[in-house]
């Protein structure tokens, strides 16, 4: 499986997060599919991370866990 590095800046913290996802998945949410659904191996948190860029740390200091 090919695997692209995407790298999102945390807009709480200003903190850069690399996170591997497979490339397939990830061309098929960014045309419109479900992140859920074009990436399920990965973890919510990391999801989250490529949505919004808001890293786990402070997605759990700002809205709990």
């Amino acid at each position: 499986m090919q695997e692209i590095n995407v790298v999102t800046t945390c807009p709480i913290c200003s903190n850069s997060h690399d996170v591997d996802v497979p490339y397939e998945g990830y061309m098929a949410w960014r045309k419109g599919m479900l992140i859920q659904q074009a990436m399920p191996e990965l973890s919510a948190t990391l999801r989250e991370m490529l949505m919004s860029g808001i890293c786990g740390t402070c997605w759990d200091r700002s809205f709990g866990e």
